[in-house]
């Protein structure tokens, strides 16, 4: 299935993008962000969904407005930090594809944006775990960059 499903996003990106099919694009992203379209099951993340819309609407070549690009990344964040409801034990190939298809949207995320901290940090903090990772164990740097004031000491 995750194979028919690879095979079908190939596809997809073959068709050309007219107004009524970024229209579509659009409509699933804000679906995706508020909440609305979550997953095909308890099993399946729209992994590839995300995959679709953020290379549509965030990928140099294909962006066309600042806010599809901004709706294609935040839509994806949300995927990102989506968790199947699945044992791997029952599932383990399922759980790999899983594993195999959020890594491939990462790595596509991270390489995008690889020169903006902000967005960097918003992947990151999906991909992370927050109780094992050393970054969340101390301030965050970009925190300490951004808003942190040296004060004269007394």
């Amino acid at each position: 299935l995750a194979h028919q499903e690879s095979e079908l996003l190939q596809l997809l990106k073959k068709i050309p993008l007219r107004a009524q099919e970024m229209r579509e694009i659009r409509n699933k992203a804000e679906q995706l962000l508020n909440g609305t379209l979550k997953s095909r099951g308890e099993a399946l993340l729209p992994l590839s969904l995300a995959t679709f819309i953020f290379d549509t609407l965030c990928i140099p070549a294909n962006m066309m407005y600042t806010q599809d690009e901004k709706l294609g990344f935040e839509a994806a964040v949300v995927v990102l930090g989506m968790k199947a409801n699945i044992a791997e034990a029952d599932h383990p190939l399922l759980c790999e594809s899983t594993r195999r298809q959020r890594g491939d949207l990462a790595i596509s995320m991270l390489v995008q944006y690889k020169d903006d901290q902000v967005k960097l940090s918003k992947v990151m903090d999906k991909l992370l775990d927050k109780e094992i990772h050393q970054q969340y164990k101390a301030p965050s740097l970009i925190n300490y960059l951004s808003g942190h004031k040296q004060t004269p000491s007394a």
